[in-house]
């Protein structure tokens, strides 16, 4: 039987093991080969531990495409157990991978098998785990089976849970089964409530309209403002028709202005049109601001 033999350079030696051959400063074959640029080059014979190896002065190839910014290209020699270590790097994990790009949409698939319930919660400067990173760039629907309730309450130093940015960025549809009435009432460090945070997007509003009760909607922010302020300003005030009452609707800000103010001067073609899904008490406070408005003598 005729065994598969391991890549020859011309000079008939095994590749890796030239590669792994270092001059008087340290560096191996392979570390000046990706130093110049020519690491597709050597990619087939590059092992992790060549990866790794450090030169006299303490560089590696793996430091070195993490300052040109160029680590996707050896992205599978990445390994979980290099996210939770602690010595070695060149920088921490959230920061080389997010400095690379690494946690975009667009690349993340070079790095999905990174991701592990341990990593994901790997925390980063400001307290910012990988999972932070992944909750603003639209991949949780990929790593969802991985992400436990433990995740979701881990908190920034500006007080933003992974729910605050899943929110923010309409990624908390994939979160839905982990979700509780009480997490939409945790805040950041400017008072805003997840629910805040949803009332802006369509996509994340509908996913945690089951869970909103008049308690979570009538909850303010910094600027006094309910939820139903930010569901009227982003003109989906009628998404939560059945979750408002009396007390919500008619909440000022400090700007002086209602739910239905904002409501009635940003959508309310809409809000004629869903009459029904508002309740009697509410509706009539719709319809006297209509009727107030329409009274009023022209400017």
């Amino acid at each position: 039987m005729n065994r598969v033999q391991p890549p020859k350079t011309r000079a008939g030696a095994p590749a890796t093991e030239r590669l792994a051959r270092k001059n008087r400063r340290g560096e191996t074959l392979a570390f000046r080969a990706a130093r110049m640029g020519l690491l597709k080059r050597i990619k087939p014979a590059l092992t992790t531990e060549l990866f790794r190896q450090e030169t006299t002065d303490g560089n590696s190839i793996f430091r070195l495409l993490i300052a040109d910014r160029r680590l996707i290209e050896a992205a599978d020699l990445l390994t979980p157990a290099m996210l939770l270590e602690k010595d070695w790097f060149g920088g921490h994990p959230t920061i080389w991978l997010c400095n690379n790009n690494l946690t975009s949409k667009r690349n993340f698939p070079t790095i999905r098998h990174l991701t592990t319930k341990e990593t994901l919660a790997v925390r980063g400067p400001l307290d910012l785990t990988l999972l932070h990173l992944l909750a603003e760039t639209g991949v949780l629907h990929q790593i969802k089976d991985l992400i436990t309730a433990e995740h979701l309450q881990a908190e920034t130093l500006t007080g933003e849970t992974v729910i605050h940015l899943a929110a923010m960025n309409g990624q908390i549809w994939h979160l839905r089964h982990l979700l509780r009435p009480e997490d939409l009432k945790l805040r950041d460090c400017n008072e805003t409530t997840v629910a805040h945070l949803a009332a802006a997007n369509g996509t994340a509003l509908k996913a945690i309209k089951s869970l909103l009760t008049s308690e979570i909607v009538g909850s303010k922010n910094q600027r006094d403002q309910n939820v139903a302020h930010i569901a009227a300003e982003n003109q989906l005030i009628c998404l939560i028709a059945g979750k408002l009452t009396v007390d919500v609707v008619c909440a000022t800000d400090n700007e002086g202005n209602t739910p239905i103010d904002l409501a009635l001067e940003c959508d309310l073609d809409a809000i004629e049109a869903n009459q029904r899904k508002f309740s009697e008490e509410v509706w009539a406070q719709f319809a006297a601001q209509m009727i107030g408005r329409l009274s009023r003598p022209a400017a």
